[in-house]
């Protein structure tokens, strides 16, 4: 999913993936249950991007940062990575 509006008016890419690590170490610590008795965790990765110095547009913006979750998916997986910047 996307956080697009609001939240990429209001803070520069670091702040944004310290939010995205936040949500990340959520999931990860939450126990999923599944078919009714199959205890489950999962975890996930993050792409971050930012408005104006990633992409000038909702669609570009969007391109970019599964761009950055799909490096972040390369590197490994249960990670946040920053559009542009090498991890």
């Amino acid at each position: 999913f996307s956080l697009l509006d609001g939240l990429s008016r209001l803070t520069d890419k670091k702040n944004a993936s310290v939010f995205a690590a936040r949500i990340m170490d959520f999931v990860a610590k939450e126990e999923f249950i599944l078919n009714d008795s199959i205890k489950a965790r999962v975890t996930i990765s993050i792409g971050v991007a930012n408005f104006n110095d990633d992409a000038q547009t909702k669609e570009e913006l969007i391109k970019k940062a599964d761009n950055a979750l799909y490096q972040a998916k390369k590197i490994g997986k249960n990670r946040v990575c920053l559009f542009g910047i090498e991890n």
